[in-house]
C-alpha cells in the first residue's frame, strides 16, 4: 500500500461523499486497511486533502507554464490557458 494508493482512494471517497461526509474509516475501507493502519501512512483527513490539492495544483501548473512561457500576445495566451484548465 502506497501513499498514492491512499490518495487515489481518498479522492474517490471525497467525490462520492464530499470532504465533510467522508471519514477516515471510509478511506481505510476503500484501500482495504484498518483505520489504525491508515494512520500509519497519513496523520489526518486534512493531510490527505492538502496532498490532493498540492497534486492538483502541480498538474495545473505543468499544463499552464508552457503556455505562459510562449512569446505570444496575452490575449492569445489567456484563452489557451482557460482551455487547458
Amino acid at each position: 500500500m502506497t501513499k498514492t494508493d491512499i490518495l487515489d482512494a481518498a479522492a474517490q471517497v471525497f467525490r462520492q461523499k464530499g470532504y465533510h461526509g467522508a471519514s477516515m474509516s471510509d478511506i481505510a475501507a476503500a484501500v482495504n486497511l484498518q483505520k489504525a493502519s491508515l494512520y500509519h501512512h497519513v496523520s489526518s483527513k486534512q493531510e490527505i486533502l492538502l496532498a490532493l490539492l498540492d497534486h492538483a495544483l502541480e498538474m495545473l501548473t505543468e499544463r499552464i507554464a508552457p503556455i505562459a512561457n510562449q512569446s505570444i500576445p496575452a490575449d492569445k495566451k489567456l484563452p489557451e490557458m482557460i482551455r487547458v484548465y
